[in-house]
């Protein structure tokens, strides 16, 4: 016997009310999800505009790159993972079973 999903963490960095493709992807798949009895729980960038969706939403903070590629990419590398061990507290609290992430931008799937 399968046993239902019942939470599951879903990361999409571009979120409503950001108007992108993978926004308004996102934007009607997880009302659906929540039609089916899925409990998602969101991280999203932070933006001005907050989606009013009434779930659980982990803001992550929109990364910006300056001076040589040595600080960069130690700064990414810090920023990643710095940003799994809140994504990962995060998941815990909610009790999320399954991560689900877009392909774009890729951060989402590197953290």
């Amino acid at each position: 016997m399968t046993r239902s999903i019942k939470k599951i963490l879903a990361v999409s960095f571009h979120t409503p009310p950001v108007v992108r493709p993978q926004s308004i992807l996102f934007g009607k798949m997880i009302p659906e999800w929540i039609r089916q009895g899925v409990k998602p729980i969101i991280a999203s960038y932070e933006t001005p505009e907050k989606w009013q969706i009434g779930l659980p939403i982990h803001y992550v903070a929109q990364r910006k790159s300056s001076g040589n590629i040595l600080k960069r990419n130690f700064d990414q590398l810090r920023f990643y993972n710095e940003e799994a061990k809140k994504l990962s507290n995060f998941a815990k609290e909610n009790e999320a079973e399954i991560i689900f992430s877009f392909a774009n931008p890729q951060e989402s799937n590197i953290i």
